[in-house]
């Protein structure tokens, strides 16, 4: 792995922006969820080729995930479960509540998720 050493850059306006990596190492994907613990931000679920009007009728099938990454940089990235104790979905939401993650609803493949 390679880590970025140095100053922690202060973003105070919202419309100035650092990019930490052009690639990280999990698959591209939209719908995921974010949240920081502990000073680490994790990266839970989304998905792949979920829009048919961009992919086309006869385009790749949809990939849905549930796994999960952190970072404490943004730049490095390390996996803590390539299949989490959810079902795989985009769209869902996480929050964390007493230093654990609760996550709730998304998109289903089948049906839309109702878990918490």
């Amino acid at each position: 792995m390679h880590r970025v050493e140095g100053p922690k850059p202060q973003i105070t306006d919202g419309v100035n922006w650092i990019e930490r990596t052009s690639a990280a190492p999990w698959q591209p994907r939209a719908g995921l969820s974010a949240v920081v613990l502990n000073e680490y931000i994790y990266v839970l679920g989304g998905s792949q080729n979920d829009d048919a009007s961009i992919i086309g009728p006869n385009g790749r099938a949809r990939q849905y995930y549930n796994d999960v990454w952190r970072s404490l940089d943004g730049a490095v990235w390390e996996l803590i479960a390539p299949s989490a104790g959810w079902s795989e979905r985009p769209g869902h939401q996480c929050e964390v509540l007493r230093q654990e993650f609760v996550c709730f609803g998304g998109f289903g493949l089948v049906e839309n998720p109702m878990d918490v």
